[in-house]
């Protein structure tokens, strides 16, 4: 297996490197794939699909196939701000399509064998955002500048960890839960239910690969059990625990700060 590089954002995952084949599946991110030189296949049931730039819906069944080792896939979370602009501006009610294939070109410098620093890529992610769908990141609040009640929930989902909930949250910020729960959404575009499970799967993903087995990191992270876990990452990523980590010296994990 030649090296797979994966990134955890705040409100996406980038998959870059090797990606042959992820068997039929789908998941709950926008996805959009950009393959270098020979391009992807992508059958959708009957349908197969060759491109080099595509985006897919969130929950559509599908089957990706990597033809060469240069494939970039982008998960976003639909209901972030990005999310949403991309289901209005671009996809509307299409299950999928196909991008401009020379979107590929903003990616000539992203690959497995010298993985960029957090902010090389992002710049060239905000370059095809501004691209798709005219959104500058820059203009995005960061945690410096939205509420200060909202920057204290983050701070305890991250670094308390994993038995908070809506109802516990609210009461520590004086807030109503419905109340937090709108300005959460409000200030950070995605809502606390999806910031709590990413949370919990960066954890999870973290003590994988500092070698803690997946009961272990499931149970820690705040999972009932691996089982729970595992179905949980294959909901969200399409693939399982297991296929990504069964050879972690051919995995590198970069999370932003």
């Amino acid at each position: 297996m030649k090296k797979l590089v994966i990134y955890f954002l705040n409100q996406m995952g980038i998959c870059v490197g090797d990606i042959k084949d992820i068997s039929p599946h789908s998941h709950h991110f926008i996805q959009i794939s950009i393959g270098h030189q020979k391009g992807f296949n992508v059958l959708f049931k009957e349908k197969k699909i060759h491109t080099h730039a595509m985006i897919i819906s969130n929950d559509v069944e599908h089957q990706f196939t990597g033809l060469d080792a240069r494939q970039v896939i982008i998960l976003i979370d639909p209901e972030s701000i990005i999310g949403q602009e991309l289901k209005s501006k671009v996809l509307g009610k299409k299950m999928f399509l196909n991008l401009d294939v020379n979107l590929r070109l903003l990616f000539r410098s992203v690959n497995a064998e010298e993985p960029l620093q957090v902010n090389e890529l992002q710049d060239i992610l905000g370059k095809l955002f501004d691209h798709l769908i005219g959104y500058d990141q820059s203009q995005n609040k960061s945690e410096n500048h939205i509420d200060p009640r909202v920057a204290n929930i983050q701070c305890l989902i991250k670094n308390e960890g994993i038995e908070l909930n809506s109802t516990a949250l609210a009461k520590a910020v004086f807030l109503s839960e419905s109340r937090l729960m709108h300005l959460f959404k409000e200030e950070v575009g995605i809502s606390i239910k999806y910031f709590i499970l990413w949370q919990k799967l960066l954890r999870a993903i973290h003590l994988m690969l500092n070698g803690k087995s997946f009961t272990i990191a499931a149970v820690n992270a705040g999972f009932s059990d691996s089982a729970h876990l595992s179905r949980t990452f294959r909901r969200m990523f399409g693939v399982t625990p297991s296929e990504v980590f069964k050879n972690s010296s051919s995995v590198q994990v970069i999370m932003e700060n």
